[in-house]
């Protein structure tokens, strides 16, 4: 945990802390909390400041709670990662503070410091609030300020409404507050938690899972990343209205919003459908449940109206489905306090008519269910087809159609073949699988209403691309595209990727690199391509001390078996393309010393003891004699055993009652150099 030291600040400002329903106690040893300010933010067990694109900005937010809302605060950097708060070298990281009650933020650039751009540094934070009884301080050390690829970043928000469940007999009682944002990943989970000032530490964990979604780039662009939506409860922190409440969202780096809470009251609700659908087909059903000021309640009960029973709780969003036959029409509330049964005048409605319509055939179109590139290994037959759709654009099966298919730039052939749907409402495109761009067009049987398709096959191409080398105990970020030859991308392909370990250098003993998921280290992962074909990922080698180089490792990367989804994208398949590389954290090759103790064991022989570090296990040593006129003499080889130990080696003894001079020697290999011990003499 990073370690805080705070100095001179009095004790009537401590006991003076003015936020509402909060109280700042001592702080235990392994909290983020001196007694007069608390450093909130890059609050990881590895911490990290990143200025990966989040969807709103590239900065690094800071965030702190001070002891006196009167207090003078800011933050510092230095460039020592374990610095002090008496050492030198800490600067004032120039940027305008917002505050709210007790609390204090900042949108740091460490891009653009005195120092330079700090990306790529580790550094020391700390927070500092400073009134007339002197100066308080909270110290975060080991900051690794990344960017880019290197790791995953996020913002995060909420409107500060939190929804009080009514519902005892459901045992669901929460006070339910959303937490929403926007990530530059397209996978994994969100840790959400909010500070609880009391006990110096962050509580009420909970996960939130990001889904792949387009969110804001620089400048008015189009990034690819992720959105999630998350709720906490806090019952435990027993909310009340007007309370500020620090909450907390970590993907590697963290974000920390202090928000002011106000109580939810549910006050509108409305519907959708995905509808008309043919009678009795099964309609989706999606309620919105709204507070007084127009935004989303979590945990909200609603029922259907004809036997009371319960459809579903609201989640983060605001929404719940269900289903509803096409052609009927169902009326629906929201509970609104412990009654179960329906409340006229308190309990808002909800009528629902899933409309219905007769599936008539219209039209017909070409479909590439591996999109408009693939791999000619992606491909198999029904990949092309033909579909017949609906006055609603809905797949409608056993319809006669046809289809043309030829190469770009070649005369369209006059005859069309013939083909009747399925009952899905597709039919399979006869096709030479050939490279090139080519041209699908389809039509309803008999009619002149053509619809194309432009698609492209191939054979696939993946580059990888390592970003700069990193040295003992660092991350090293690798970008990659999956193209057809010709540059076309590839998106929503999976990547598979593999780790092989290589030599951990002396002083090291164990290799330990591995693909980093999660904060851990994996040697197979996987990742999927983005929309324009891209993936990236990390490899990161374990930080220790003494730091020791990871030499030879190889990173095996090929694409694998892609599965359809259900929904979207159709593709599947597997391209068989790869890439290799050979990766290390620092080079060279470690210095260690060997030692040789011995002692006579009578007239016929000598009892030596070869001892080195425990990072020498399973090096050889060779043990010589030593002779006249400078010569040596081997008199046994070993394998170093798991303490870099021999424990005890008998050798015959050739000169009686004389001493004998020894030494052992270390042989070189791709961990440590060659060594020679110090002239044992034994008698």
């Amino acid at each position: 945990m990073p370690s805080l030291t705070t100095r001179g600040l009095a004790t009537s400002a401590v006991a003076a802390l003015a936020v509402t329903g909060l109280a700042l106690a001592p702080a235990p040893a392994t909290s983020a909390a001196g007694p007069g300010v608390a450093l909130l933010s890059q609050a990881g067990a590895s911490p990290v400041a990143s200025v990966r694109w989040d969807g709103r900005d590239d900065t690094v937010r800071l965030a702190l709670q001070t002891a006196d809302p009167t207090a003078v605060v800011g933050w510092d950097y230095n460039l020592d990662p374990q610095a002090a708060n008496g050492a030198s070298g800490w600067t004032e990281i120039t940027a305008t503070s917002g505050t709210m009650t007790g609390y204090a933020v900042t949108d740091w650039d460490p891009t653009a410091t005195p120092d330079g751009d700090l990306v790529g540094r580790t550094v020391a934070l700390r927070a500092r609030a400073t009134t007339t009884g002197g100066t308080s301080f909270a110290r975060r050390t080991g900051v690794r300020v990344v960017g880019g690829e290197q790791t995953r970043s996020l913002f995060a928000e909420s409107e500060g409404g939190f929804f009080r469940q009514p519902y005892a007999d459901s045992d669901r009682t929460g006070r339910l507050l959303v937490v929403s944002g926007t990530t530059g990943a397209n996978a994994g989970n969100v840790v959400l938690e909010a500070w609880r000032a009391e006990d110096g530490e962050y509580a009420w964990r909970t996960n939130a899972q990001v889904e792949a979604s387009p969110i804001k780039g620089p400048e008015g662009s189009v990034a690819f990343g992720g959105e999630f939506d998350g709720v906490l409860d806090l019952r435990a922190f027993d909310a009340a209205v007007g309370d500020t409440l620090a909450v907390r969202a970590e993907l590697d780096s963290d974000h920390v919003e202090p928000i002011t809470l106000y109580r939810q009251t549910i006050t509108q609700a409305s519907a959708s459908t995905n509808g008309p659908k043919p009678a009795g087909e099964a309609t989706e059903v999606t309620f919105f449940v709204d507070d007084q000021n127009g935004f989303g309640i979590a945990g909200a009960e609603v029922r259907r109206r004809s036997n009371g029973n319960v459809v579903g709780y609201t989640d983060g969003t605001g929404q719940v489905a269900t289903t509803q036959p096409a052609g009927t029409t169902q009326t629906y509330y929201v509970n609104t306090t412990d009654v179960d049964a329906f409340e006229d005048g308190v309990d808002p409605v909800v009528e629902v008519e899933a409309a219905a319509y007769t599936p008539e055939p219209t039209s017909a179109g070409p479909v590439s269910f591996d999109l408009d590139a693939f791999d000619l290994d992606e491909y198999a037959v029904g990949d092309l087809a033909v579909g017949s759709y609906d006055q609603q654009g809905q797949p409608i099966g056993r319809q006669p159609v046809e289809y043309r298919l030829y190469q770009q730039g070649e005369t369209p052939p006059e005859t069309w073949t013939p083909a009747t749907t399925a009952a899905d409402g597709y039919a399979p495109v006869q096709w030479q699988p050939a490279a090139g761009q080519w041209v699908l067009e389809a039509r309803m049987a008999g009619t002149s209403g053509v619809s194309s398709l432009g698609f492209q096959a191939g054979q696939a191409r993946l580059v990888l691309t390592p970003g700069p080398a990193a040295g003992p105990g660092g991350r090293q970020s690798f970008t990659g595209r999956l193209t057809l030859g010709d540059g076309v991308d590839l998106p929503f392909r999976k990547v598979d990727l593999a780790f092989q370990r290589g030599v951990e250098v002396v002083p090291g003993r164990d290799p330990d690199a591995g693909i980093l998921v999660g904060g851990k280290r994996l040697l197979t992962s996987s990742v999927t391509t983005d929309d324009d074909g891209a993936f990236s990922f990390v490899v990161a080698d374990e930080q220790q001390t003494p730091r020791a180089a990871e030499t030879g490792g190889r990173l095996l990367v090929a694409t694998g078996e892609t599965v359809a989804d259900s929904d979207w994208p159709p593709v599947d398949g597997d391209a068989d393309a790869g890439a290799r590389r050979t990766v290390g954290f620092g080079s060279g090759r470690g210095t260690a010393s060997i030692g040789l103790a011995g002692r006579d064991n009578g007239p016929a022989a000598d009892v030596l003891r070869v001892t080195g570090a425990s990072s020498l296990a399973g090096e050889r040593v060779k043990v010589l004699r030593v002779l006249s006129g400078g010569r040596f003499q081997q008199v046994a080889q070993r394998t170093l055993d798991g303490q870099g130990d021999v424990d005890r080696l008998v050798v015959a003894d050739r000169n009686a009652g004389a001493k004998t001079g020894y030494v052992v020697r270390l042989l070189g290999s791709t961990r440590v150099q060659a060594a020679v011990s110090k002239v044992r003499r034994v008698r």
